[in-house]
């Protein structure tokens, strides 16, 4: 996730919010991403993974997208509830994805390595994107182009996890879990 929960709070308040106002969403974020991550465990039992995987991420493509559309539609009091809330949701997929993602196409044997190497690619990509946010706001005074670029890095990543499980091939053992 190229976006943490700290930049929808210095969106929001270079935007104009209330500080106060930009707290309060932010502890919704929170509780949103708490029950998620719950219920994203839960429907992981009965819907395919990466089936609830992009619905997930359509709602941090819709958190996104909020953020970048907020600034051109004024301060809207219960926006930054909304947005941080959709984004706490989405945060399950963004931190239990991963994992599962490598489970699926991985031999029992291999996913210790290869979960490892997901993990290590996970955290130099927190790394490497993390600065980019500053940079456009010193840039250009806010992070609203940030939101509408991230939005666009979160369809890529719906066609990756459609493309990848559309073109796998069945495994010997998954077809006989299925029959």
């Amino acid at each position: 996730s190229p976006v943490s929960q700290s930049h929808f709070v210095m969106h929001f308040n270079t935007l104009g919010y209330d500080s106060m106002l930009v707290a309060t969403a932010y502890g919704f974020c929170g509780l949103a991403l708490l029950c998620s991550k719950i219920g994203f465990g839960i429907l992981s039992k009965v819907m395919k993974f990466h089936v609830l995987s992009v619905i997930f991420l359509l709602f941090y493509t819709v958190s996104l997208t909020g953020a970048f559309l907020n600034q051109s539609m004024g301060l809207i009091p219960w926006m930054p509830f909304a947005i941080c809330i959709v984004f706490g949701i989405a945060g399950a997929v963004c931190s239990l994805g991963y994992p599962n993602w490598v489970a699926d196409f991985s031999t029992r044997e291999d996913y210790p390595v290869r979960v490892k190497n997901a993990q290590s690619a996970y955290q130099i990509g927190e790394i490497v994107a993390s600065f980019i946010p500053g940079i456009i706001l010193d840039t250009t005074g806010t992070y609203t182009p940030w939101f509408g670029f991230a939005a666009c890095i979160s369809i890529v990543m719906i066609v990756i996890v459609l493309r990848e499980y559309m073109g796998r091939k069945k495994t010997p053992a998954a077809e006989a879990e299925i029959a």
